[in-house]
Order: structure tokens, then sequence, then C-alpha cells
């Protein structure tokens, strides 16, 4: 019988990203670029909220459990729909809120950044005219 030097692990996992693996098999990359990052967890957090309103309300309408069948027959689309556009809003304000104070003062970092290369004093300064230079 010949063995493998390598673990099943290592010869499964994918080349760059971040990686996590529950088994030998089994392996999940993250992304790495900000904007996805950003996304999944405002879905992430949408649909906690959503999923605890959802918990929330069924607790609360409790006394319409014996026309259960009759209002998800009559009323689904109309419910579907009204979840659908409760989950998108959800998730815009979640967006919404990691940008405003995930990326607060962005800008002005970015402008302080700038200033220092152009003004020569910086490390970068040379690399980024030599790089750029037109």
């Amino acid at each position: 019988m010949i063995r493998s030097t390598t673990r099943p692990r290592e010869r499964l996992r994918p080349k760059g990203g971040m990686t996590s693996g529950l088994s030998a098999f089994f392996t999940i990359e993250y992304p790495t670029d900000k904007e996805t990052l950003m996304l999944a967890n405002a879905v992430f957090i949408a649909t906690l909220i959503f999923l605890a309103l959802i918990v929330w309300l069924s607790g609360e309408l409790r006394f319409l459990a014996p026309w259960r069948s009759l209002i998800v027959r009559s009323y689904l689309p109309e419910i579907s729909a009204y979840c659908a556009l409760l989950f998108a809003n959800i998730l815009g304000l979640a967006i919404w809120i990691e940008r405003k104070f995930f990326l607060r003062d962005t800008g002005r970092k970015l402008k302080h950044l700038d200033q220092e290369i152009h003004s020569g004093h910086n490390e970068l300064s040379e690399e980024i005219t030599t790089e750029f230079s037109e």
C-alpha cells in the first residue's frame, strides 16, 4: 500500500483567500475583497433580524392558528411579497448602517494620504511618482 506524504486537507485547500476546513474533504473559501465581505455581513445581519421578527410575530399572532390554512391559501402571494420587501428594506438598512459607521472618515483619511504622497514627505512618494509618472 502506498501512502501519500501530504495530508488530504493540504491537497484540497484552494489557493488564495482565507479558508476554514470542517473536515479533510470540505473547505470553505472566504472572500477577501471588502465589498463582498460588507454585503455578506449585511445579508447575515438582515437574515438574523428578519428571523427574529418572524419568531416574535408568530408568537403574537397565535390566535390566528385555527384559520392558518385559509390565510395561507388565500394570501400567500401577498404575504411572500411583503416578506421580500421587508427583507430588502432590512438589508438596505444594514448596508447603510455598515457604510455609515464602519466606513467613517474614509474620505478624510484618503485625502490625508494623497496630500502626503504629493508633498514628497513620504517613503511611498518616490515609488508612486516613478510608477505613475506621465
